[in-house]
């Protein structure tokens, strides 16, 4: 009997020994438990925290890639103006330059006919003088016509 408590004895303190060594167990799983909990909480927060800041940069980036776009119409049709302003500015040199032309042409044409008016009016002051020497010889032959009537009256009489 004496050897059945011993070996009961030795069977109760090895089961209250397991027993400590489960329960300390069973603390570190508890411990292990709970922080494996925090660490999930941590890597579900932390996982929704990227999820949102990954959709933040996809809108950002939806938002920048639309922004581009329109940049890239706004200067194709800047382009597009620079363009049609280069041809007319082309098509405007162009037509300057023809009206350059023409007014060198009208200057050498006034010139010409300025010179030809020159002349002509130096040929009618010429004939206008003539005129007025013929016409003043006139005046003095018929005025010695007169005399010439008067002094035959005269003798006549």
């Amino acid at each position: 009997m004496l050897q059945t408590k011993f070996k009961n004895e030795t069977a109760l303190q090895d089961s209250s020994n397991r027993i400590k060594h489960n329960e300390d167990d069973l603390k570190l799983l508890q411990q292990e438990i709970t922080l494996t909990r925090k660490q999930n909480e941590k890597l579900d927060h932390d996982y929704h925290e990227k999820q949102r800041l990954t959709n933040n940069l996809q809108n950002r980036v939806s938002s920048l890639e639309l922004d581009v776009k329109e940049k890239q119409a706004m200067l194709q049709r800047q382009h597009e103006q620079i363009m049609q302003m280069s041809e007319q500015k082309k098509f405007l040199e162009e037509h300057a330059t023809a009206m350059v032309k023409e007014v060198e042409k009208v200057k050498n044409t006034n010139k010409m006919i300025s010179s030809e008016l020159i002349k002509a009016n130096e040929i009618i002051k010429k004939l206008q003088d003539d005129i007025r020497n013929l016409n003043s010889k006139c005046k003095i032959q018929v005025g010695l016509v007169y005399n010439k009537i008067e002094i035959t009256k005269c003798y006549c009489l």
